[in-house]
């Protein structure tokens, strides 16, 4: 099972490559290679044997983010194997993180006229739904998802959550990632996210305290470091919020996120009247390199125009920000 990508703040969703490996733990993903291996046949073996081969290159390919790769492989499989389930579903999965949520959408739908029960399934169909805005319908997806007693339903909280998060359906968010806590407490991106629905409610320290909590759980994470960051700044304690922003760009994998620390960690040197030359010099470089942003920054939008701060201050802080935008 999985969950999704930001679309506002940097709201998380248990990602493919993480939701793959937890089901992955439960041996769900591999479940059609033990029937072969009941056959006595030795070249049934053999061809199984290959296929779980085959099947473990997807999901490194899928780990390191070749997913073209990966579904160059699963169309071998499927013109081998045109029934297989599980094929159908992780060729969703890699054409959705490459942005074909329709051809996703399409593989889900095969996978789910094989398999018309599967939880993990309609969890998977209703992030491409989201991912396409297409909000009411991946609600329902999840909710047929609680149905059929998914492997992992605090995932699938998180999914509506996330989509109730996008439809400004802020208290119901919460009550979702309150779900997924109560059955999984251990999971950071419950605490990272409901953060960010309180954080959107101006419940800031109650937003401060599930970011506190997930980062006791990972303190590494780099996007709870960036919420934090600019909680901080939106209840102006920039000290701390250059902290989290210096700490996020550390560890951050992406240029996106590191982009995003400097940006929070030039937002808290400016408005605290520091020397922002080197940084910034860091940050044009950063803006210069390939990628894509994936949020918006309407929290510090409205923040900027409500307090009371020096108009160059303001007009550095915005033309800095419009320099990400425009990625």
């Amino acid at each position: 099972m999985e969950v999704f990508y930001e679309s506002i703040d940097d709201v998380d969703f248990p990602e493919r490559n993480e939701l793959i490996t937890r089901a992955k733990e439960r041996d769900k993903l591999l479940e059609w290679t033990l029937e072969e291996s009941k056959e006595s046949n030795n070249e049934v073996e053999e061809e199984a044997f290959e296929e779980v081969s085959n099947m473990r290159e997807v999901q490194r390919a899928m780990g390191e983010n070749r997913y073209s790769y990966a579904i160059d492989l699963l169309d071998n499989i499927i013109q081998r194997h045109p029934s297989r389930v599980v094929a159908y579903e992780n060729r969703g999965v890699a054409k959705d993180e490459l942005g074909r949520h329709e051809e996703a959408i399409e593989d889900f739908n095969k996978a789910l006229d094989l398999k018309p029960r599967s939880a993990d399934i309609y969890v998977h169909r209703g992030i491409s739904k989201k991912n396409l805005e297409r909000y009411d319908d991946a609600i329902k997806d999840y909710q047929t998802a609680k149905k059929y007693e998914p492997d992992d339903l605090s995932a699938v909280y998180i999914n509506i959550g996330v989509v109730k998060n996008n439809l400004e359906k802020h208290n119901e968010a919460i009550e979702n990632y309150d779900k997924a806590i109560k059955i999984d407490p251990n999971w950071k991106i419950a605490y990272n996210n409901r953060g960010n629905a309180k954080k959107d409610l101006e419940q800031y320290n109650e937003a401060i305290e599930d970011y506190n909590k997930a980062l006791e759980l990972d303190s590494e994470y780099a996007m709870a470091l960036r919420n934090r960051s600019i909680v901080y700044i939106l209840n102006d304690e920039f000290k701390l919020a250059e902290k989290d922003a210096v700490e996020a760009k550390i560890h951050s994998n992406s240029i996106e996120g590191q982009a995003k620390g400097l940006l929070f960690e030039l937002i808290a040197k400016i408005l605290m009247d520091k020397d922002t030359s080197s940084t910034e010099h860091e940050y044009k470089m950063m803006c210069n390199k390939e990628f894509n942003i994936s949020s918006e920054f309407d929290d510090i939008d409205s923040w900027i125009d409500k307090i009371d701060i020096d108009s160059s201050k303001q007009m550095h802080i915005e033309s800095l920000m419009n320099r990400l935008r425009e990625k």
